[in-house]
């Protein structure tokens, strides 16, 4: 109040409840609110629900995720690079503030024309934790998209920084230039996260011009989405 505007609301299913928990979110909260940057989306209020659920209000982003944008507009290497340069300087802002999104994937990153100029917006920061410590962890349990998640990520005892949204980049980046991610899905069904992030340690991902040339009669179809040739 007194601003009338349209909002996204995204509620967190996990209750606070305890004092430990509440100072955790109101340091949260207020890094989130600090966070002044053209790709992400901007935060305009949190709090709890009367039942003590987290909530955040933030700004409506009326656009595409990532890939969907990318391939129907057809946008080619290049333009799918600088597209990903500011996605990458958004996330650089939040790491400079003490934030680690956790979650980074091509649904989190909604992309709209602003000016005929494809403008990025990263959302859902609402999982997103200061550097976190193993003991902190813990506590929260993990949180993330498995084929996205860095093998850190699967152990709840070791402590997460930056480089765990520096992992899920360079996956959201082999899935801009090539269709695929770096690892088949298959590898992240397996029951034990601990041999999930065994495997991710011992096996060397595929490049993007392995993983292309493995696609073999879908190749023609990629490279049309990206306005060139096999």
């Amino acid at each position: 109040e007194p601003v009338d505007r349209q909002v996204a609301i995204k509620l967190i299913q996990r209750r606070i409840r305890n004092p430990a928990g509440e100072v955790h979110f109101l340091i949260e909260r207020q890094a989130l609110a600090q966070m002044q940057h053209p790709a992400i989306a901007q935060i305009f209020e949190a709090g709890t629900n009367p039942d003590g659920f987290p909530y955040f209000a933030m700004e409506y982003v009326p656009g595409e995720p990532l890939l969907a944008f990318c391939n129907s507009h057809q946008l080619d290497i290049k333009a799918r690079l600088k597209l990903f340069i500011k996605i990458c300087q958004g996330v650089s802002h939040a790491h400079q503030k003490g934030i680690v999104h956790r979650d980074l994937k091509p649904s989190n990153i909604l992309v709209s024309l602003v000016d005929g100029v494809p403008q990025p917006k990263i959302i859902d920061f609402g999982i997103a934790v200061a550097e976190t410590s193993a003991s902190d962890r813990r506590h929260l349990g993990s949180v993330g998209t498995p084929v996205y998640m860095s093998p850190e990520l699967f152990d709840n005892s070791t402590s997460i920084d930056t480089r765990a949204d520096i992992y899920s980049l360079g996956v959201i980046l082999c899935e801009l230039l090539c269709d695929q991610r770096p690892y088949p899905g298959s590898l992240f069904k397996a029951t034990e996260t601990s041999l999930i992030r065994h495997k991710l340690n011992e096996q060397p991902p595929a490049s993007a011009s392995e993983l292309l040339r493995r696609a073999a009669g879908d190749a023609e179809r990629i490279a049309g989405q990206r306005s060139t040739s096999p």
